[in-house]
């Protein structure tokens, strides 16, 4: 069965090279980690 993955990662992420290969759409200015949690990059990632 094939199932969907969504990858989300910040412009200047260090794990951002593992989705370098795919459909992709950064978050600016993010990070990895602050992707979880800063309101200004959830509600990209969200919307």
């Amino acid at each position: 069965m094939k199932q969907p993955l969504l990858m989300i990662t910040g412009d200047i992420s260090d794990t951002r090279y593992m989705t370098d290969d795919k459909k992709v759409v950064y978050i600016e200015a993010a990070n990895h980690i602050e992707t979880y949690w800063k309101p200004e990059f959830v509600g990209q990632e969200v919307s």
